[in-house]
């Protein structure tokens, strides 16, 4: 027999209708679970040897949803139920992943959320980490939520901070499935990359010669003086002349260059 629930149908019996002696070898075989509207095939296998089969029939309970008796046309009938019971009610979509960024550095924490929704009874979920269970210390469980509907959310977090030998080639992988009984099985997965801090080369600053252009404008105040040898040999070193306010503004970073080379500044004020 093959049907269309609604539902999870249970409790099915089988009747058939023959000399007691003649029936041997009668096997029934109803699916356990029954996906919502999908077709359901009940089997009923029997051995008469001589005889005549006269009926079978099939009950929901004590109500009768199907008949088959050979001598009669139509020699099939079948009995539509006016209610049904809903047991089983899977997820619409798979388990989702949430909280987690593209890349995360060697000591970081990960905080991530997986989540099933509604589906009846509550949905099972396991994280796994790099294809292996994660850890019991790791996870996070929170309360079910229940739905409008009467079905179930199921929320299930993992907090642990990364090791090195949760990077397999620079590479995190982090897996939620979500389970219902015998009939639904669904994943979601995720791969994190290890941000490792980039090593390049230290180029060398130009700030001394790029600071005295840019800011410090040499500056000629009154009639030059005669130069003795010594003042000439200090002036070659350096033709700035300063006014109080732009060194005021200029001493920080001439603290810098100072370690470097020698300065001397003639400070007009």
């Amino acid at each position: 027999m093959n049907i269309k629930p609604s539902g999870i149908l249970l409790t099915f019996l089988a009747i058939i209708r023959v000399p007691a002696n003649g029936l041997y070898n009668l096997r029934v075989n109803i699916p356990e679970i029954a996906q919502r509207g999908r077709d359901v095939i009940f089997n009923c296998t029997y051995s008469l040897e001589a005889d005549k089969l006269y009926a079978i029939k099939w009950y929901r309970g004590n109500y009768e949803i199907f008949r088959f008796v050979p001598s009669e046309n139509p020699k099939k009938k079948t009995f539509p139920l006016l209610g049904f019971n809903v047991s089983v009610n899977l997820p619409d979509e798979r388990p989702r992943i949430t909280g987690v960024k593209d890349k995360y550095r060697i000591g970081d924490t990960i905080t991530a959320t997986c989540t099933s929704w509604q589906s009846h009874p509550p949905a099972n979920l396991t994280w796994f980490i790099n294809g292996e269970p994660a850890r019991g210390g790791y996870l996070r469980r929170y309360d079910l939520r229940k739905e409008y509907d009467g079905t179930y959310t199921t929320v299930l977090g993992m907090h642990f901070e990364v090791l090195r030998q949760h990077m397999r080639n620079r590479v995190l992988k982090l897996k939620c499935t979500s389970t219902l009984l015998s009939v639904y099985w669904q994943s979601s997965e995720v791969e994190i990359k290890e941000n490792a801090p980039h090593i390049g080369s230290i180029k060398e600053s130009s700030d001394s010669s790029s600071l005295s252009n840019d800011i410090i404008e040499p500056k000629l105040k009154g009639k030059k003086k005669r130069k003795s040898k010594e003042d000439t040999s200090v002036e070659e070193l350096t033709s700035h002349v300063l006014s109080s306010s732009a060194m005021n503004l200029l001493l920080p970073s001439v603290i810098s260059i100072i370690s470097s080379n020698i300065l001397f500044f003639n400070i007009i004020l």
